[in-house]
């Protein structure tokens, strides 16, 4: 387990902001020279020098400071899987011979700074493929209007119901799991059937015992509805940060449509853990296919799924130290992302061996089953360590906290006489 000791970090403020922005500079200067210069031995070196540098910028932007409010604890998640995710970005643009090629290119200096910024690489080789024109009757400017204003109305949707998940994780959570703090995944299953004896929905005494088969089966249940929450609320927040990406892009800084495919393609339809993370889940993380451009090309189609989740497994594991100050027990977290690349790369092979995919209700059966069994560890961890408490939508533009949470308090005030 690795640990960092909170008390430590100073608070994010105005005054860090060089530190925090010189990450994005030496990766910007890193992907310039990979792209311009590629192959060439000079910039080659001039690119592998940087790497220490900007290692220590990374650790330093990213895990040397925090927010330090409680209830924005997740903002300090996301900014532990950002150091990962850019430390893999500076390794590969310091190691590979070459980079990806852009479907359309401008010059050096302005798809380096594309390069960098998109971690979905779309447009690029490896990358999420450009979107088709949204509006391919209507005139480009008018399309562009259009679409930017589609963008709000989905950030807006998304917006409720992301408010509205993690309000009902506050207000709902039995025993702290709803609360920045974090609670106990086990005692909040013993709060939940003890609620159901007193409504006489279970038989009395289920509560107490522990190797009953109706217990079993409630406590399996209750922690795949609490996955599956917790799946919806993560859904809810990254749509609302990408349409407002997306209007922002597209209205203010004149990017096109078509760099902004969909962000989710309805995963809940998936029939195989390949469709989910290949195709319906985000691919927020394509630029991790950049360093498989090191393995011989036969190889990749296997190797790509464990690289992946390795990555992505570092990722998290590095959210939840920033979250908490060290990693998830026994790497509960970690396990889950490896479980995952071990079920795709099952079906890989199951392709390879049989000539066909998985697919239909089975591959659905199958895809959900092993998915909520294999991120049960990983939900249990961030519950108990308080991911569910966070606040993705600060109190001054929450809904459920300037309008619901006044009418909730006065009616448990009327209530209480």
């Amino acid at each position: 387990m690795i640990t960092i000791d909170l008390s430590t970090l100073q608070p994010y403020s105005p005054s860090v902001l060089p530190i925090i922005t010189l990450p994005f500079i030496l990766l910007y200067v890193q992907a310039y020279l990979l792209l311009k210069y590629g192959k060439q031995t000079g910039p080659r070196l001039v690119r592998a020098a940087l790497l220490p540098v900007g290692l220590w910028s990374i650790g330093k932007a990213w895990l040397g400071y925090r927010i330090m409010t409680p209830k924005y604890n997740i903002f300090n998640f996301a900014f532990g899987c950002a150091a990962v995710f850019y430390t893999v970005l500076l390794f590969s643009y310091s190691l590979i011979p070459t980079g990806p090629h852009r479907t359309h290119r401008t010059t050096p200096s302005l798809d380096a700074a594309h390069l960098i910024c998109s971690s979905r690489l779309v447009g690029w080789s490896s990358g999420t493929p450009l979107a088709p024109p949204p509006y391919p009757d209507l005139p480009t400017d008018v399309a562009e209007k259009k679409f930017a204003i589609d963008q709000l109305k989905m950030a807006a949707y998304h917006y409720f119901w992301s408010d509205a998940t993690m309000y009902a994780f506050h207000g709902l959570g039995y025993r702290g799991i709803g609360r920045p703090q974090g609670g106990s995944v086990a005692q909040a299953v013993g709060g939940w059937i003890r609620m159901m004896e007193r409504w006489g929905w279970v038989r009395e005494g289920l509560s107490g015992e522990k190797a009953s088969w109706e217990r079993w089966v409630l406590e399996v249940g209750f922690r795949w509805w609490v996955g599956g929450a917790m799946g919806f609320a993560f859904y809810q927040a990254l749509c609302l940060g990408y349409h407002i990406m997306a209007f922002v892009g597209v209205k203010f800084l004149g990017n096109p449509s078509s760099e902004w495919p969909r962000l989710m393609n309805q995963p809940w339809r998936s029939t195989s853990l390949l469709e989910f993370w290949g195709k319906r889940w985000h691919q927020s993380q394509q630029a991790f296919t950049v360093p498989t451009r090191l393995v011989p090309k036969k190889y990749r189609s296997l190797v790509a799924p464990f690289f992946a989740f390795f990555i992505s497994a570092a990722m998290h594991e590095f959210g939840t130290l920033t979250l908490v100050g060290h990693t998830s027990p026994n790497w509960a977290v970690a396990k889950s992302f490896i479980l995952m690349a071990c079920g795709m790369t099952c079906e890989i092979l199951f392709r390879r061996i049989t000539g066909k995919r998985v697919q239909g209700p089975v591959g659905w059966v199958w895809t959900w089953v092993y998915f909520t069994t294999a991120t049960m560890g990983l939900v249990d961890t961030w519950l108990t360590m308080g991911i569910a408490g966070g606040k993705p939508i600060p109190t001054p533009v929450s809904l459920s906290d300037q309008l619901v949470e006044p009418l909730r308090k006065r009616y448990l005030e009327k209530l209480m006489g």
